[in-house]
């Protein structure tokens, strides 16, 4: 397939603009949704909906790394450990950590049937 310059010139045009405004959104937090049905135990932290790259930074810095991490964790005492972030904001986060493994569990478990022929 041959194409040609002004093809060429939209086709960059447009991933440059895809990717400029995924930069921008990653900034300004808006990349903050949690990634249903891909989320494990061993996911990092910040694919937690409200976790942005700097309340994960601050996680990590009290040795919460990963969802496990996150849902292991005593909510008062971190919460008392990291100024700004309350202890009810971090059960918040444990919730929707626990909801969004659950829904990946049931995606695995539905996936690996569909391999086995059954519904």
């Amino acid at each position: 397939m041959i194409f040609d310059v002004p093809q060429l010139l939209v086709y960059f045009a447009c991933v440059g603009m895809a990717l400029l405004l995924a930069v921008i959104g990653s900034a300004l937090g808006l990349g903050e949704v949690t990634a249903k049905g891909k989320v494990t135990l061993n996911s990092p932290v910040e694919i937690i909906k409200g976790i942005g790259p700097d309340k994960a930074k601050r996680l990590k810095e009290h040795g919460v790394k990963t969802v496990g991490d996150l849902l292991n964790a005593d909510p008062k005492k971190l919460g008392d450990a990291i100024k700004g972030i309350s202890s009810n904001q971090i059960a918040r986060w444990q919730e929707e950590a626990r909801e969004a493994v659950k829904e990946g569990e049931k995606k695995k478990v539905a996936k690996k049937k569909r391999k086995k022929g059954g519904k």
